[in-house]
């Protein structure tokens, strides 16, 4: 993945970031990708109507975002 570049200003970030709930690592599992890129992956999406597999490389992986979407659901954060 390339170096992500954010598309919200950081005042924006600080207004959603509260709303979002942090994924926990796992035991012995790889530190999980910041809420931020995820969360633009989502948008990205979102925004264009594209398919998962269209959004931009410097946005985490396809699965990835489309997990943390499914994982904010079930949390409650998109209400």
């Amino acid at each position: 993945m390339s170096r992500f570049k954010s598309e919200l200003t950081n005042d924006q970030w600080k207004l959603i970031e509260p709303c979002l709930p942090e994924l926990k690592r796992g035991k012995g599992g790889p530190k999980p990708i910041e809420n931020r890129a995820c969360f633009e992956g989502i948008l990205w999406v979102l925004r264009f109507g594209a398919r998962w597999k269209d959004r931009p490389s410097h946005y985490p992986s396809p699965s990835t975002c489309w997990r943390r979407l499914q994982f904010g659901e079930e949390q409650g954060a998109w209400l």
